[in-house]
């Protein structure tokens, strides 16, 4: 038993305390048995909230990065309190444009 590694226990001779150690034991493996399937039923629902919100978080993870992509590429300005881009629109959404950077700019 030594060479592989195994684990004696001592075992009575007495029946009666077979009967004893054989039911200490079988209540040990039925602690373990609820413990491990109670495990494995919250393991489940974790697993299957996790699978109904995972399309919607890698959306989130997805548009995040998207928005830190475009900021990484601003420049400070001198007195580092804006941030200064430079990009392109339709002529036709430069007023929509303007008022969106004024009401941010008014709210801010």
């Amino acid at each position: 038993c030594e060479a592989f590694g195994a684990n004696r226990y001592p075992f009575p001779e007495e029946v009666g305390r077979q009967a004893q150690m054989l039911s200490e034991v079988s209540m040990r493996l039925s602690e373990l048995n609820v413990t491990i399937d109670a495990t494995i039923r919250h393991r489940d629902s974790i697993l299957t909230t996790i699978g109904q919100e995972l399309e919607q978080w890698s959306l989130t993870v997805r548009r995040e990065k998207a928005v830190y992509h475009t900021l990484n590429m601003f420049s400070i300005d001198v007195t580092k309190k804006c941030l200064v881009a430079e990009g392109w629109c339709p002529a036709s959404a430069k007023e929509q444009i303007q008022d969106a950077l004024h009401r941010a700019a008014f709210d801010s």
